[in-house]
């Protein structure tokens, strides 16, 4: 499987580029990137992702193509499972989403 990675610059938090509190809308994208899930086969996919500051982490299978949603609170579990991966727990879908 070959992973193209986005360039630095599409990867950057822009909560950090936020001048003051003032500024920081929660429905604007905070953190986006590229995630590897483990599907309910246990085969790897490769989605793209953004996290607002709702909490919402959207993951796409390419630039348009929707794929779901965890919504992350302070109640979600999310643990360490293996050196190189952690499992989020979803308490309203009642899922495991092992991220890789």
């Amino acid at each position: 499987m070959t992973i193209d990675l986005l360039p630095m610059e599409e990867r950057e938090s822009v909560i950090l580029k936020s001048k003051s509190y003032q500024e920081f809308d929660p429905t604007k994208v905070m953190l986006k990137g590229q995630l590897c899930k483990e599907n309910w086969y246990g085969s790897k996919q490769l989605r793209l992702f953004e996290l607002n500051g709702t909490g919402e982490l959207k993951y796409y299978k390419n630039l348009k193509e929707y794929k779901g949603m965890i919504t992350i609170t302070a109640d979600t579990k999310v643990r360490k499972s293996a050196r190189t991966s952690i499992v989020i727990y979803d308490d309203i879908k009642s899922k495991d989403y092992t991220l890789l």
